[in-house]
């Protein structure tokens, strides 16, 4: 695993998106880090996998929805919107969401040193 991983995934949801766009067709992306099950003719497995599904899943049309773990492994070089949090099946848990607004080219500094992310709550 890189430590640039969730930033890769995250443009390479955008350019999805994007390139479905061009096309003529809309998608509902989902993305999630975390350490996953592979290997043979399995489909990949995993918690993050599950979320990522989840967050697809839940998504507006057009829309990319990250977790938690992405966005923090990300914060320096993406902007999100809060969105609520998502309510797991069977389970009084949820499951914080974001939606990603922009990837930045390079990480925002201020002042030399590396900010976060701008989070901004969604208005109700």
């Amino acid at each position: 695993m890189r430590e640039d991983d969730a930033l890769r995934a995250l443009r390479a949801a955008v350019e999805v998106r994007d390139g479905l766009a061009d096309l003529g067709l809309q998608a509902r992306i989902g993305v999630q880090s975390g350490a996953v099950i592979t290997g043979g003719s399995e489909p990949v497995a995993g918690v993050p996998v599950a979320v990522a599904k989840r967050l697809g899943a839940t998504a507006a049309v057009g829309e990319v929805l990250i977790g938690e773990l992405a966005l923090a492994l990300a914060a320096r070089s993406v902007d999100v919107e809060q969105v609520a949090p998502l309510r797991l099946r069977g389970n009084s848990a949820t499951l914080p969401a974001f939606r990603l607004v922009r990837v930045h080219e390079t990480p925002e500094r201020v002042h030399g040193m590396r900010s976060s992310s701008v989070v901004r709550p969604r208005s109700p």
